[in-house]
């Protein structure tokens, strides 16, 4: 929402302490408010719905939204939903929508129907905040986080824990991965934030371990996230947002694999997916080397192998990524300021 924010204003608004306190140090200079339910009148939030004619949000939240006036439009936090029949009737509530490339819109031409909203393709508007590769900021991100500039870094990026890898990989990721290259640990916020009691003591585990190792670093948002992709070697995910974003910078991925992709068929297909559209979204799976299916001794075999085969993969990266996300990736939150304000203005 911050790149958007920054060129038409508004009021980001969030019942959570700690997403307004992530927004305040990424976006210092945007409004915010936060939420309370049962504040009432006094709630800066509930005065900035109230007069709100326009909410753009990432999902319908209707118990909250579902008091105000303002009109809704939907932009998509990841890169991607499965735009199937089940997940349309959540897009009632919307007047407009954001499409985050040509895939999205090719998943709602394929459903041949009418919808309740209108939609514009603005590209994946979180692209604004990603930089590009640099020499001297690497050095500089690199060294913030007290690792060596000199090494290679691997960035291990887990999903949240029903479909994610954290509990059953990052310990043997620390102990496997050679000591020559730099590791950034980053758990997904909700296991960051309101981990359990078994992912807290991995925590503690793993600070150990990471210390022993040297070079490496468990980030709970010390560096920003497009920062911490910009300066990766190599990335290794779950087959999820970040292993599409990390396309972004056409390098080597392994995914765990730990949540099989015949996992991901099912639930696509359960949501009224056509068959295209899932054959397409699992496509996925060849851009990069899986952990599961690889036939790898172990992580270090991992990692080196796709150190050492950087371009492997590197043709069907670039096509899987221009058919996603489309090619003008820079304007996206440009073109998404731009429709808001026609659409406030009608």
């Amino acid at each position: 929402m911050g790149p958007v924010q920054r060129l038409c204003g508004g009021t980001f608004v969030s019942d959570r302490p700690e997403t307004l306190a992530f927004f305040k140090s990424n976006y210092p200079e945007l409004k915010k408010a936060i939420y309370r339910k049962w504040v009432g009148p006094v709630n800066p939030g509930h005065r900035c719905l109230k007069e709100a004619e326009l909410v753009v949000t990432g999902a319908p939240h209707e118990s909250v939204l579902g008091r105000y006036g303002a009109k809704r439009v939907m932009m998509f936090h990841g890169t991607h939903r499965a735009l199937g029949e089940t997940f349309l009737t959540e897009l009632d509530v919307f007047c407009h929508v954001f499409l985050n490339g040509p895939r999205m819109e090719n998943q709602l031409k394929r459903l041949g129907r009418e919808f309740s909203f209108s939609y514009t393709v603005s590209g994946y508007v979180p692209f604004t905040d990603f930089p590009e590769s640099d020499d001297l900021a690497r050095i500089s991100i690199l060294e913030g986080l007290g690792l060596d500039a000199a090494c290679r870094t691997v960035l291990y990026v887990p999903a949240r824990r029903d479909c994610g890898s954290w509990l059953e990989c990052a310990e043997t990721i620390a102990s496997q991965l050679p000591t020559d290259v730099n590791l950034v640990m980053r758990p997904h916020p909700n296991q960051a934030l309101h981990g359990d009691f078994e992912e807290r003591r991995l925590y503690s585990r793993l600070g150990k371990a990471l210390a022993e190792r040297g070079r490496g670093v468990m980030d709970l948002g010390q560096c920003s996230f497009p920062d911490l992709m910009s300066v990766a070697d190599v990335l290794i995910g779950d087959a999820t947002s970040p292993s599409e974003e990390f396309l972004l910078y056409d390098r080597p991925h392994i995914i765990t694999e730990t949540y099989p992709r015949e996992k991901w068929l099912r639930a696509y297909r359960e949501t009224g997916m056509h068959e295209d559209d899932i054959e397409e979204l699992l496509g996925l799976y060849d851009t990069g080397f899986s952990y599961s299916k690889g036939g790898f001794r172990n992580w270090a075999h991992a990692v080196e192998t796709a150190l050492g085969e950087p371009d492997r993969h590197a043709a069907l990266r670039r096509s899987y990524f221009a058919y996603a996300f489309g090619e003008d990736i820079r304007g996206a939150a440009a073109r998404a300021a731009n429709r808001l304000t026609q659409l406030q203005n009608s």
